[in-house]
């Protein structure tokens, strides 16, 4: 099957939010995992190319909110498809700022996480963020 397999792995949608040098920004992710519990440890991968991952790197923080089932295609897109290089994707919606100082998405999520990372792992084009 080799890569074709890979298509066939379900995933949810993500909106990562971080904040560095008085900066902030968010992108959709889908590769965010639970990997363990007491504690709570989670993993995300980021595209080296994407905005937020030089943010995250050098602020070791970031917010994850998970986003709920029936969320328009277009607010999905401003956080998919836009770069926070070019407009801030965070304005216009409702946000809160996390006790570690990242971004929040409010609309359309149902639960968030903020998350300290513990460990950066290079995996050639991504880096993977393992966060308490």
């Amino acid at each position: 099957m080799g890569n074709k397999a890979l298509l066939d792995i379900t995933y949810g949608m993500y909106i990562v939010g971080t904040a560095h040098n008085k900066k902030t920004n968010a992108l959709l992710v889908s590769s965010l995992v639970q990997v363990n519990f007491e504690p709570d440890i989670i993993a995300i991968s980021i595209m080296k190319s994407n905005h937020s991952h030089d943010m995250i790197k050098n602020s070791l923080k970031f917010s994850a909110s998970i986003i709920s089932r029936g969320t328009p295609i277009g607010f999905i897109k401003k956080f998919g498809i836009n770069s926070g290089k070019n407009e801030d994707k965070l304005k216009d919606i409702g946000i809160t700022v996390g006790q570690n100082g990242c971004p929040i998405v409010l609309d359309n999520t149902v639960s968030y996480f903020e998350a300290d990372v513990l460990k950066v792992i290079d995996l050639q084009k991504n880096t993977m963020f393992i966060a308490r």
